[in-house]
């Protein structure tokens, strides 16, 4: 018997395994930088929500009476930026007020691109923003004994809003009723 040739690969087999493995670099290359931007979306979308419902809690929690910005800003329960002053009093329900709580709740350490690579916070048009805007509810408006229109009811509707890598602006926003403790 005569002894056994170890065969070769043809110059066609190598360049077409090569092709091959060059079109699988090519496709995980493609689909690695997207699945990052994804999976950063969903963290910030994650983070944006919890911070929402977070801050629909405290509203909660400081009830229709505590509608006022002395009472949710740093003279009271510290749930707004600041010691605002309007409205001081809302006993009707009947104002509508915006506020902010981006310093409140240091929403710039909450998404990438509110600090710099030293962990200082980053100002500008595009930091991190948290919105609460307090309404009457319409549908829960009636007349007291004295004639005067009352809402049972406050729409508080949060908002927090932060930029992605790419400069576009994206937002969450979530709402709430705060019941009036005793409608007359």
């Amino acid at each position: 018997m005569s002894p056994r040739i170890p065969r070769a690969f043809t110059i066609m087999e190598v360049v077409l395994s090569l092709l091959v493995v060059l079109f699988m670099v090519v496709m995980v290359a493609a689909v690695v930088p997207s699945s990052l931007r994804t999976s950063r979306y969903s963290t910030d979308f994650s983070q944006a929500a919890s911070l929402v419902q977070h801050k629909i809690n405290q509203l909660q929690d400081a009830g229709y009476n505590g509608m006022n910005a002395p009472n949710l800003g740093g003279n009271g329960l510290a749930i707004i930026d600041g010691s605002p002053n309007t409205p001081a009093t809302n006993p009707l329900g009947d104002q509508s007020v915006t506020f902010e709580f981006t310093d409140r709740d240091k929403l710039w350490q909450s998404f990438a691109g509110g600090v710099d690579s030293t962990g200082a916070r980053i100002t500008g048009s595009n930091t991190p923003r948290g919105y609460i805007y307090l309404a009457p509810y319409s549908p829960s408006a009636y007349t007291n004994a004295a004639g005067a229109t009352e809402y049972g009811l406050i729409r508080a509707t949060v908002t927090v809003q932060w930029w992605t890598s790419k400069g576009n602006m994206q937002a969450f926003s979530g709402t709430t009723l705060i019941p009036r403790a005793t409608v007359n």
